[in-house]
């Protein structure tokens, strides 16, 4: 494995990334930033690490130290010199003297009392599907653009799920990056870069962070959080790549595997009366925790298909019997058709219709 470098110390899988970030720092040149990867494979943490890097009183061209002033309050969010956007639910108006004004403080005020989840050392929350990035946010950068660095050499505006900019915010954000200025760094992170707008994505330097190979999860999990090997193993296998998902995992399993979708899984010809007990047993459970358990327990039946093992297969027998039940072209099918129902699961949906819809089409295929 490549040698850690020094932004992403205690970051793993991002090598390739990190290589690239640091030559940047070496050149002592920070241009707009485009973070492009899946969600929870690390790009706000090295977004703060960058800033940490750019800004440490006290390292000597290694990491930062974590410590300094400007360190602390980078990692906290605290520094007035770093500002973090993500996904809100537009605040209900509290105000009626000046609309624009007022809107645009409700939403600041809504933003700043949570900031604080997104600090270096939290796990970052996964915002509701109708959270969306306001203008009147953008707005409130370019005000604050306005006033030069107060404590920092090097400002930063960390931008998470940039994709989900409304289009007037989007249009607010590009009149900004066409007109850079000196000490101001802007870093935007995506799952989805193909929903940023081409003039956006013109504007930044790409940086691709890449899923995490499942075993570096996996020792990841062991030698930095302690879990028991067995564990590490299984939650690095559920992670599809993501540390965040993989340590979810191991705060909850059965939000990832849960014992319906398992049921019906196992049953490799599942008729109507399979599909409604299966319709009941998953009645309250969330339904991207039934699509994420399907597929990945469908990933697994493809994986063993194919004669790739691996330690959830060999202690689950359901994934043997599916195997060798079903072809390679329904197990593909089946994989392609869970993936394309993760999003349609976190949207407003007739929840009886869609679980009907989604365990139907899997027994259909079957």
């Amino acid at each position: 494995m490549a040698q850690a470098v020094s932004i992403c110390a205690g970051i793993v899988g991002q090598e390739r990334a990190c290589r690239m970030l640091d030559a940047l720092h070496s050149a002592g040149h920070y241009p707009s930033l485009l973070f492009i990867g899946p969600p929870g494979v690390g790009k706000r943490s090295v977004a703060l690490r960058l800033a940490q890097t750019a800004n440490c009183g006290s390292a000597k061209g290694g990491p930062p130290c974590g410590e300094c002033p400007s360190c602390r309050t980078i990692a906290r969010l605290t520094s007035p010199d770093l500002k973090l956007l993500f996904p809100l639910k537009k605040p209900k108006r509290r105000r009626e003297d000046d609309e624009s004004e007022g809107e645009r403080e409700d939403v600041v005020t809504a933003l700043l009392d949570r900031v604080s989840e997104f600090a270096l050392d939290e796990r970052q929350p996964v915002p509701p599907p109708a959270h969306v990035i306001h203008i009147e946010l953008v707005r409130w950068l370019r005000r604050e653009m306005a006033r030069p660095p107060l404590t920092l050499r090097q400002r930063f505006f960390i931008i998470v799920d940039a994709h989900r900019m409304t289009t007037e915010a989007a249009n607010a954000l590009l009149k900004i990056l066409e007109e850079p200025q000196r000490q101001t760094t802007f870093v935007l992170t995506t799952s989805r870069p193909n929903q940023l707008l081409d003039t956006i994505r013109s504007r930044c330097r790409p940086v691709k962070f890449n899923p995490v190979p499942t075993q570096a999860v996996a020792s990841w999990l062991t030698s930095e959080c302690g879990a028991d090997t067995d564990a590490a193993e299984l939650a690095a296998e559920v992670s599809d790549g993501s540390v965040a998902r993989a340590l979810s995992f191991l705060d909850n399993p059965d939000d990832f595997l849960v014992p319906g979708a398992l049921k019906f899984f196992g049953h490799t010809q599942a008729g109507e009366e399979e599909v409604l007990a299966a319709m009941n047993d998953l009645s309250r459970v969330p339904l991207p925790t039934v699509v994420g358990s399907l597929l990945f327990l469908y990933r697994q039946a493809l994986r063993a298909h194919h004669g790739l093992s691996s330690d959830y297969a060999r202690r689950e027998p359901a994934i043997g019997r599916k195997a060798k039940a079903c072809s390679d072209d329904y197990l593909r099918r089946a994989v392609k058709y869970l993936s394309g129902r993760i999003q349609d699961s976190r949207l407003y949906v007739d929840r009886r219709l869609f679980l009907y819809t989604l365990l139907s089409s899997l027994r259909r295929a079957a």
